[in-house]
């Protein structure tokens, strides 16, 4: 920004506003600690040094859900990141990542800085049961996973033993990064919360193919508002399209 030179006693004229990137202009002050405003109607009578004040923008990240539940959006600071929100839910699905377009072509790294108003979008892959993606769903891999996952296992301990022939997710942080995903599909008594003992049980034993009574004895929750084994089949179904 040039300078100006002043006659005694006459006033400055105030200059086209600056502009800085990220940043709204807010004003011109006598001070560098910018507490002092600068009214140019003020006869210059000395030489004077006078200091721009910004304020940071803020800009908006939608969240959209596609079909999901609702995210909650939030304001960010010019060239701050966003945070990662808690996974939205829809049924039968499990959260594959936020994307930039609508087209889900490009995945968002939440490193990123914000420097302008984006929308998200919410990327969803079918929930199933075939946790070492081989194609198949089995009691001694699939249903093994699930339960040494809900008992709180990770690496090794989690995979050892447990992939099936042919399986594409093979890794066990790619094993526990599914089973993430899918945690909120595995409530099948649903009651509230995926349990071993409950849960993980059930996943197994219908892996084994039990049905009915051999199904769901002693496999529910206290709080389970799905009881029936009927309707517990027919839940576990839908997740081994």
């Amino acid at each position: 920004m040039g300078n100006q030179v002043v006659p005694y006693n006459s006033t400055a004229a105030a200059p086209a506003a600056p502009t800085k990137t990220g940043n709204t202009f807010v004003g011109w002050f006598t001070d560098a600690g910018l507490t002092n405003v600068f009214s140019f109607a003020t006869p210059i009578t000395a030489d004077i040094t006078l200091y721009a004040k910004w304020t940071v923008n803020n800009y908006t990240v939608t969240f959209n859900s596609n079909g999901g539940t609702a995210v909650t959006g939030q304001v960010i600071p010019y060239n701050s990141t966003a945070t990662a929100p808690a996974a939205p839910t829809k049924a039968g699905s499990i959260l594959a990542g936020w994307f930039t377009d609508a087209g889900l072509t490009s995945v968002f790294n939440f490193a990123t800085p914000i420097t302008a108003d984006i929308t998200l979008y919410a990327k969803w892959q079918l929930g199933t049961l075939d946790i070492d993606a081989n194609g198949s769903y089995d009691a001694l891999t699939d249903g093994l996973l699930v339960i040494r996952y809900l008992f709180g296992l990770s690496g090794a301990a989690l995979t050892d033993n447990a992939i099936g022939s042919g399986a594409t997710r093979a890794d066990a942080e790619g094993i526990a990064s599914y089973l993430s995903g899918l945690l909120p599909l595995l409530d099948v008594d649903a009651d509230g919360q995926p349990d071993a003992l409950t849960d993980g049980l059930l996943v197994v034993r219908y892996l084994f193919g039990l049905r009915g009574a051999p199904l769901v004895q002693a496999a529910l929750g206290l709080d389970a508002t799905r009881t029936a084994a009927a309707d517990i089949q027919a839940y576990l179904q839908d997740l081994m399209p």
